[in-house]
């Protein structure tokens, strides 16, 4: 346990109350003429400096943390801070996540939902539909023949009837008594074809009430399927504040407002990571949170996803590389991390995770940022954040577009491949031993 007497609290009060004794001491008439000169020059400029003091110092005791070991990760809005995080979080063990996990998992066993329960029911979904379409098909090639069939069939018997209408109206009378014991061909012609009308409009009436009853039957077997898929969606929702990747950014400005602290305990190194906003997001949401982040951490991660220096403003709108300095100038240690995108297998092909091209572009940014920050600057790491997220989640969504690219990445690599090409691992042993140590 701190010793009260070496608290943050003590420290700052014990430098503000000697600054006031100075300047109380100043104020005393010694009746040395030949040092008052002097006693007075230096009270009037302890007296300017005094407010400036007490500012600071006030500042320092509203920020500092001193009792861990605190990195803040800030930079571009959308650079794949919350992405580095979140797989810092599962590599190392993070506590909060470990018990997110848990959830997740004993939500899987109760629920019940895989990746292919999933699949299955959309599938399922899928092949009854197309199911609907083939019989919608080939029922409209039938009904074409029937309509073809009944119009040919109408005809026929419109022919025949006006021929046997014709033929009564010009024989005798006789004739017309002898139809009575013997059918004439052309009724019989007319009869005969009036049946196949109504036998073709019969068979459209029964074909027609069959596809329908068929396709209904598929209609309500999707609708149930579906219910069934909307229920399994629903029960997903409940797991997504225990799923991997819940603080990830959906790609949109501001996804981070505040700052999030996760604490770390790893072989006995404690140490906090601070999740800053982004600073191209709106300043006015996010300013003071990037303020408070930063002058907490003795350490800084500048990260971006450009393999360029961070860019100069102008005098109405400052750029980059001045919202940079302003907000990391007291910052005793500065990173720059390169977040390369990969969202393709195929892209950690090659031999190196960098390209020359990019490697000659962080070297000028290395240089950009030593001459802005001086000292302070360390260096640039590069690593690139999504395979190595995707290589390490073990508790995503059934339904996420992460799982499906998971799998793709899986399907070509395993996971430890894709941890050793991500290269995280240069992040990960600095947090490990090399910051925290020199910090202890």
């Amino acid at each position: 346990m701190q010793n009260p007497q070496y608290s943050t609290h003590h420290i700052y009060q014990h430098v503000q109350s000697l600054v006031d004794k100075l300047l109380n001491d100043l104020t005393i008439d010694s009746g040395d003429l030949a040092t008052k000169d002097t006693t007075a020059y230096s009270q009037q400029l302890l007296n300017n400096l005094y407010g400036d003091i007490t500012a600071k110092l006030n500042e320092l005791e509203k920020y500092a943390e001193w009792n861990t070991f605190t990195i803040a990760l800030y930079g571009e809005t959308n650079a794949g801070k919350s992405t580095i995080i979140e797989t810092l979080r599962i590599l190392l063990g993070e506590a909060t996540k470990k018990q997110q996990q848990a959830k997740f998992k004993q939500w899987q066993l109760d629920a019940g939902i895989t990746v292919d329960t999933v699949e299955q029911t959309r599938q399922l979904i899928l092949d009854t539909e197309k199911q609907i379409e083939t019989i919608d098909a080939a029922w409209n090639i039938e009904q074409t023949e029937l309509k073809q069939m009944l119009i040919q069939c109408e005809t026929s018997h419109n022919l025949a009837q006006q021929v046997w209408i014709d033929l009564k109206k010009s024989v005798s009378l006789l004739q017309r008594f002898i139809w009575l014991f013997k059918t004439s061909p052309q009724a019989k012609a007319a009869n005969s074809t009036n049946d196949a009308f109504s036998s073709a409009k019969s068979a459209l009436t029964q074909q027609t009430a069959s596809h329908l009853e068929s396709r209904n039957q598929l209609v309500t077997r999707v609708n149930e399927i579906e219910k069934n898929y909307l229920h399994l969606i629903s029960a997903i929702k409940l797991a997504e504040p225990f799923a991997d990747g819940g603080i990830i950014g959906n790609g949109q400005s501001d996804f981070t407002l505040d700052t999030q602290c996760y604490s770390f305990d790893v072989d006995g190194c404690q140490f906090n990571l601070l999740d800053v906003p982004g600073i191209e997001g709106k300043e006015s949401k996010v300013s003071e949170a990037i303020w408070q982040a930063v002058h907490k951490a003795h350490a800084v991660f500048y990260i971006t996803s450009k393999a360029s220096a961070p860019q100069k403003g102008d005098a109405n709108n400052p750029g980059t590389l001045e919202k940079i300095k302003q907000h990391l100038d007291d910052q005793s240690e500065v990173w720059t991390i390169f977040n390369k995108r990969i969202q393709n297998p195929i892209q950690l092909d090659k031999n190196q995770l960098v390209s020359d091209c990019e490697l000659e572009s962080l070297r000028d940014l290395d240089a950009k940022m030593t001459q802005y920050l001086g000292d302070n600057y360390q260096q640039c790491l590069m690593l690139s954040a999504y395979p190595a997220y995707l290589a390490v989640a073990s508790c995503l969504l059934p339904d996420s577009r992460d799982r499906m690219v998971q799998n793709k990445f899986l399907a070509q690599y395993s996971a430890q491949q894709i941890i050793v090409k991500s290269n995280i691992a240069v992040l990960t042993k600095m947090f490990t031993k090399e910051l925290v140590e020199e910090f202890k």
